[in-house]
């Protein structure tokens, strides 16, 4: 599995809007029924390409938080 992007699209949402979102923050929005160690180790495992599958609906969930591309958080070229 690829490893997304999750800090640098965090550090772009900082860069654009001037607020400070954690990766405990993040979390808690695309698990919101889980628990704070299951957050952290779901999101580690997508941060460090080691899940097995990636649905969806947590990239979509990922990149409209954050307000990057599917492209940037995969880490593919934009296309101009």
């Amino acid at each position: 599995m690829a490893r997304l992007r999750i800090s640098e699209a965090l550090k772009a949402y900082s860069d654009r809007t001037g607020e400070r979102m954690t990766q405990n923050d993040l979390a808690a929005k695309i698990y919101p029924d889980a628990s704070p160690q299951s957050r952290a180790i779901n999101l580690s495992r997508l941060s460090t390409g080691k899940a097995k599958t990636v649905n969806l609906e947590t990239i979509k969930i990922i990149c409209n938080l954050t307000g990057v591309s599917p492209n940037f958080l995969f880490g593919y070229p934009f296309k101009n």
